[in-house]
């Protein structure tokens, strides 16, 4: 994946989050099996937007685990396909 495929998949994310209303929201551990699923959402916000600056810093590995988590929320919430995502990361998301 490209440094601007990795800029546009957050971005993607960032708005397809914003579009069903959740707000970026910090949560501290995102292992509490207490939080509610929703929330989670919320958190992927956040981290699309952090993505975003990791980018910036090179910080590529972190950028890289940080879209990998968004996309395993997306996928256990049903969100998108496997395969889906696939093409995200190979076309930026500036196609789907």
């Amino acid at each position: 994946m490209t440094l601007r495929n990795r800029r546009e998949v957050a971005k993607f994310y960032a708005k397809v989050l914003t579009d069903l209303g959740r707000q970026p929201i910090k949560i501290e551990n995102t292992g509490d099996p207490n939080i509610p699923a929703i929330n989670m959402l919320d958190h992927c916000l956040f981290m699309c937007g952090e993505i975003q600056t990791f980018i910036e810093q090179h910080r590529i590995d972190k950028a890289d685990r940080w879209i990998g988590f968004i996309q395993g929320v997306f996928a256990a919430y049903c969100m998108y396909t496997i395969r889906e995502m696939a093409e995200h990361n190979r076309t930026g998301a500036g196609t789907v």
